[in-house]
């Protein structure tokens, strides 16, 4: 018992993919879901092209019907292949995709600690005006009475 779960740990440590494979397998992944979902395409504007060239032309029932069931079933299978398409985006994002979002993350917080650091300086700007006003106000005052003592200073 113990031998067999060796050689299994050992088989799909040997079998699993390292993460360079990973991304070549879904990025062929990718490209066979894409050609799939352009055949599916093709194949509706075909069916549908053809459906509305028998209800044109009056054939029979049985003709047209078939050619909106392939029609449907081309829609519906488009659909499957795009939604696909939508799950395996969001479960294997690359590497790249992460980083450049890290990167524009970073870029925008910059920016932002830019235009904190200008509000900061405008902001100590004005206190340093407001400082400067006061203690001329306070010259001004202490000046011209010198000889009483304020209880406000």
């Amino acid at each position: 018992m113990f031998a067999s779960a060796v050689l299994i740990a050992v088989f799909t440590s040997k079998i699993s993919l390292n993460r360079s494979e990973q991304v070549v397998f879904d990025f062929v992944a990718r490209l066979n879901r894409a050609r799939a979902y352009r055949e599916k395409t093709m194949q509706i504007i075909q069916y549908s092209v053809r459906a509305w060239f028998l209800k044109r032309n009056g054939h029979h029932y049985r003709a047209r019907f078939n050619s909106l069931y392939r029609l449907h079933t081309a829609i519906q299978q488009a659909r499957v292949i795009k939604q696909e398409q939508k799950n395996a985006t969001s479960e294997n994002e690359s590497l790249m995709t992460i980083l450049s979002d890290a990167h524009d993350e970073q870029k925008s917080n910059e920016k932002s600690l830019v235009k904190l650091k200008q509000q900061i300086d405008q902001l100590e700007d004005k206190m340093n005006r407001l400082e400067s006003k006061l203690d001329t106000v306070v010259n001004i005052l202490t000046h011209t009475v010198p000889e009483r003592k304020h209880s406000w200073l």
